[in-house]
């Protein structure tokens, strides 16, 4: 059978400091064109006090016109208030080409309307602990990251 349109793992919620937190994983194609599909990630979206998207926009923006739109969807269903974090690789990986200029992912992110950037940094270093363990090859990683909080 094939996979549900939108499929959640499993959630976790826990106290911290008075409040209630709850952890939700969504699994889906942002980018079909599928008025389920995007009402039930509609849902989510308004639902969210954060939003995370780590290593995926670089992939998604392969299809520029239909990730803008993506973006955009995500950020007007966002609560007031509500946060992004994007964490993807820095680099050549990051950029766009536009009208024959390329552009850093990140720019594009920094000029949408709703958004206010709270934190970020155009380039890092994620480096493994030298003894870290683990059953497969991992690297070190060069990344940006940028955090927003929805203003509008």
């Amino acid at each position: 059978a094939p996979p549900a349109p939108v499929s959640t793992g499993p959630s976790v919620s826990f106290e911290e400091a008075g409040a209630v937190v709850k952890v939700v994983h969504a699994f889906a194609d942002v980018l079909a064109e599928d008025a389920g599909v995007q009402a039930a990630l509609r849902k989510l979206y308004g639902a969210s006090h954060l939003i995370t998207a780590c290593f995926v926009l670089n992939e998604l923006f392969q299809d520029k016109t239909r990730a803008v739109s993506f973006v955009r969807e995500l950020i007007a269903c966002m609560p007031r208030g509500a946060f992004l974090l994007v964490v993807d690789s820095a680099g050549d990986l990051s950029l766009l080409e536009i009208n024959g200029k390329k552009y850093y992912i990140t720019m594009l992110l920094d000029t949408l309307p709703g958004l206010k950037r709270v934190g970020y940094s155009d380039s890092f270093w994620y480096r493994l602990g030298p003894d870290l363990k683990y059953p497969l090859a991992l690297e070190n990683v060069h990344c940006y990251y940028r955090f927003y909080q929805r203003t509008e």
